[in-house]
């Protein structure tokens, strides 16, 4: 059996492999040249996506984000023109941030007195939806 190799000499022959790197650290330099333009709140909301014959696209998360940056384009392009070459357009593109799983909500707790005068409050009650109610709050009552 052989021994485990880097990665990266598994795939340093593979032409494929070189240029998707290289590609991707092109991106990675592009997306900071671009973020060292702009506001550091908007920076953080802000991936170059490419650049292709003058036509810079960038990527926000948001559209707050995009109008903001759509705001400062004409001068992100002034600013970007020396360091990427002759900028046309820059185009922006929303791409929220996908969430794993939606946050669970949880029924918030309330106090054993609390649980209490709402018991007693249902007691009372004619009204059988409004009774109903009550006593589910009530029954939210921390259980220690």
């Amino acid at each position: 059996m052989s021994k485990p190799r880097p990665i990266g000499q598994l795939f340093a022959g593979q032409n494929r492999f070189s240029r998707l790197t290289a590609a991707a650290e092109r991106l990675q330099a592009l997306t900071g040249a671009v973020r060292e333009q702009l506001d550091p709140n908007l920076a953080l909301h802000c991936t170059v996506a490419s650049l292709e014959e003058g036509v810079l696209v960038i990527q926000t998360d948001g559209n707050a984000w995009a109008s903001r940056l759509r705001y400062e384009s004409a001068e992100l392009m002034r600013r970007l023109d020396y360091r990427l070459g002759p900028l046309h357009e820059v185009r922006i593109r929303i791409a929220p941030v996908a969430q794993s799983e939606p946050p669970t909500i949880r029924p918030n707790a309330i106090t054993a007195e609390s649980a209490s005068v709402l018991a007693s409050a249902a007691e009372a009650m004619t009204d059988p939806r409004l009774k109903a109610a009550f006593r589910r709050l009530s029954s939210r009552a921390k259980r220690t």
